[in-house]
Formats: C-alpha cells, structure tokens, sequence
C-alpha cells in the first residue's frame, strides 16, 4: 500500500511491512497539483482542496486531519472512501471556548489593559456565566462538547442544527431555518458550524441586526459563517473569532483596530494530545483498510 502524507506538519506513522509512506514536503514538487496517481491512500487537510480528484483512478481512501470536510469534492471519484477527524479537536475547541468566553464576560482583556497601564481600578462590573442564555450552532461531535462543557456550570445551551433533531445534551433544538428568527432569545452564539450554501454568510449585515446589544458571538467554525460587513456594522455586539473570511488576516485590515474583536489566528483546535490522537486515528483506518474492515469516521 502506497500512502501520501501531504500536511505541513510530519506525521511520522508506525508501519513496518506492506506500507509505503511519502511525505510530499519530500518530493520536490512545485505545486500539490503535481502528485502523481500511484498512492491508494492520501492523508491531509485544507491543501487536498486545490486537487483535481477524477485523475487519481488508483485512489481509494482519503484521511482527513480536520473535522470538517466541505472542501473536498469526490464527485467525479465516487469510487473513493473518505473520512474525517470527527473528535480528535472536540476537547481542545471546547475548552477555547470555555476560556475566552469566561475571559470576556470576567473582563480580563479590561483588567490586562489595566496592568499595562498600571492602573488599579475596582470598578469593574463582571457577569456570571449561568445567568446567560447560550446557543450553540452546530451539534456535532464539537458544539456537543462545549454544551457539555458550559452544563458543568450551570448553564443551559440550546443547539441548531440542519433540521432541528434533538440532540442529548442540549436543552432544545432548533432548525437553521427557526434560529433566523430566534437569534434576538440568546446573549452569547457560538458557531461551530460547517460551511455550504445555507451557512455561508449565516450573520450578515442583514441578519446581524438581529442580536441583541451587549451579545457576544463565538465562532470556532468556518470563517465565512460571518461576514466581514456584519463584523464592521455591530459595534455594540463582542466578537471572538478563531476562524476568519481571509486567512491571515491582511496587517491592513480595520479588522484589527476594533475594540469589539478579539482575533485568534486559527489556534483553538491544537493542544499536545491531539497530535498523538491524529496519528492513532490514521493508523487504525490504515490498517482496517488492509484488512477490509470498516473505517472509523467514514462521511463518504
């Protein structure tokens, strides 16, 4: 079996017959584009997206290192198996979460200002977590673990989903289509939505207007759930965003200067532990793969 790494990031796998690992940060090519069509497996992330994929005849499985696979598109090779990281960034996203928002709502980015300037001020007026009413859009594996998460404190979380099926662990759920409407019922949104056509610009100048003043908007998602002219036209809503439209952001943006925004540059999914929990997911699917067994976290 012949595999292709094509991450950033070396992922050094532990196989010692029958399996052929590259690493295309070792082939000298120009562009992904370039690879030739003799692996029967691809490992990778976001760079599989510039890959025409009807080329590849010999290719039978595709590992995602990501959640999300909206980038990928199998459709002139349907005979491809694919499957994603489903829960391998889930504890690490969750926690993100947790922090910045306790951050925000305790004040701390007002209380780091202080110490700079050093300033003793007790004025502050901080909020209780509980008192809050949250809505988490998106119930899979990564919204599941921060309703999980937030319930520790005593808070009840709504969800959103596609269609509005219930999901354990949340107090209730709602449609995409119903929390249109609803989004004005909540303080705090946390999107850990995937991108397609129905969220794509989910809050924008139009729907932004919706929230309500004070709200605080938490997206772990993709970047284009929310655009760039929802984020400039709200002044009054506090924005925490580890994903955004452009990646990096331009060092020109105004993007950068607002008080509102807190601005993470795409970091909320690593820790330490996740490394080891990617390689054991590859491993295992590569093997039940030469073993014809199933493979974990199939979508396709």
């Amino acid at each position: 079996m012949n595999i292709l790494i094509t991450t950033k990031d070396t992922i050094k796998l532990d196989y010692s017959i029958n399996i052929n690992v590259e690493y295309l940060s070792e082939l000298g090519l120009s562009t992904i584009e370039e690879i030739e069509d003799k692996y029967d497996v691809i490992v990778g992330g976001f760079e599989l997206k510039k890959l025409n994929f009807s080329k590849f005849l010999n290719l039978k499985f595709i590992q995602l290192i990501s959640a999300g696979y909206d980038y990928i598109d199998l459709d002139k090779n349907s005979n491809v198996m694919l499957s994603n990281a489903r829960g391998v960034y889930s504890s690490a996203i969750a926690e993100w979460v947790l922090s910045a928002l306790l951050m925000e709502i305790k004040e701390f980015r007002t209380i780091f200002k202080q110490q700079i300037e050093k300033r003793w001020d007790r004025t502050l007026k901080s909020q209780d977590l509980k008192d809050r009413r949250i809505v988490v859009f998106g119930t899979g594996s990564i919204g599941c673990e921060v309703a999980r998460l937030l319930k520790l404190l005593g808070v009840q979380i709504d969800g959103v989903n596609s269609n509005g099926r219930y999901i354990e662990g949340f107090n209730k759920t709602l449609s995409l289509s119903q929390s249109k409407t609803m989004m004005s019922d909540y303080d705090i949104l946390v999107f850990c939505l995937p991108s397609n056509n129905e969220t794509k610009d989910f809050l924008n100048e139009s729907s932004i207007l919706e929230l309500n003043s004070g709200s605080i908007v938490i997206n772990v998602g993709r970047g284009d759930l929310i655009s760039k002219e929802a984020i400039l036209k709200r002044s009054d809503v506090r924005f925490i965003l580890d994903v955004h439209h452009i990646e990096p952001i331009p060092i020109d943006s105004e993007l950068w200067n607002l008080d509102n925004l807190l601005i993470s540059p795409h970091i909320s999914f690593y820790s330490k532990e996740y490394v080891e929990s990617l390689k054991d997911l590859i491993q295992i699917n590569i093997l039940n793969l030469l073993d014809s067994k199933e493979v974990i976290n199939r979508v396709k």
